[in-house]
């Protein structure tokens, strides 16, 4: 396969675009821009070895693990999870494959806490505060076939904090999004390593037409080239040119 050659408007577009930008989204700008399919380290492969100047936020040891939007879902999600929940969630959100190390490090390189002490604060107490042994029932508490306020009954439909429909599908609280149920119906288990994503982008569309099967590297390649951005007489087409990508770049590791 030729060595591909960057054209200077290519690398005009890195040196500007890389001066306040990480090389993950000066790649996925890149590849916008003139529908290409480079990788942050072909990004800094070409600052290195065309001499840009490169003054970037990578320079930080971690940040290039992470685009913008992964890092503000990062410390917006923290405060609300430990450590190894918040990677594992990190990883479903964005089809990733984060190590907690990598998480780990990356949260202490950039000071990013939780805000959690894992102590009472002051003057507050314990919940079983003054209690021995085992707490018996009291006023509080719920009697044999009482439900509380909140509960919903198997079939309800909810919208959760990232925003997909969910369909609760057992007691006590089992829930499943809406989106994989429809896929599953039609066409059986959603095969390991792969995802479901919205043609259109948006979750509240939730019609089997409106579904597509990837897998991580259609995904990522998918998401590199924003399918959700262009009309809809194009996305077939964006679709197709990403999965040609993820198959090349399948075939040349």
């Amino acid at each position: 396969m030729a060595r591909f050659r960057y054209t200077q408007e290519h690398l005009d577009f890195i040196a500007k675009h890389s001066e306040k930008n990480s090389a993950n989204d000066t790649a996925i700008a890149f590849n916008k821009m003139f529908n290409l399919a480079i990788t942050p380290n072909q990004v800094k492969s070409a600052i290195k070895s065309h001499k840009l100047t490169f003054t970037t936020r990578d320079t930080k040891k971690g940040t290039s693990l992470f685009s913008s939007d992964e890092i503000v879902w990062i410390k917006s999600h923290y405060p609300l999870m430990n450590r190894n929940d918040l990677t594992c969630n990190f990883n479903l959100t964005f089809c990733r494959e984060i190590r907690t190390s990598q998480m780990v490090s990356f949260l202490k390189n950039h000071k990013i806490r939780s805000g959690r002490t894992g102590q009472f604060t002051k003057g507050k107490k314990p919940w079983n505060s003054g209690t021995k042994g085992v707490m018996k029932s009291n006023s509080g508490s719920f009697r044999p076939g009482n439900k509380p306020h909140n509960w919903q009954p198997v079939g309800s439909e909810r919208i959760n904090s990232e925003g997909y429909h969910d369909i609760k599908i057992a007691e006590p609280n089992v829930w499943k999004a809406k989106h994989i149920l429809l896929w599953e119906k039609e066409h059986g288990q959603v095969p390991e390593k792969h995802n479901i994503r919205f043609l259109d982008g948006d979750k509240n569309n939730v019609t089997l037409n409106n579904l597509i099967l990837v897998n991580k590297l259609e995904h990522l390649y998918i998401t590199q080239n924003r399918l959700s951005d262009h009309p809809q007489e194009l996305k077939e087409s964006v679709l197709a040119i990403s999965r040609i990508q993820a198959k090349i770049k399948e075939i040349t590791k």
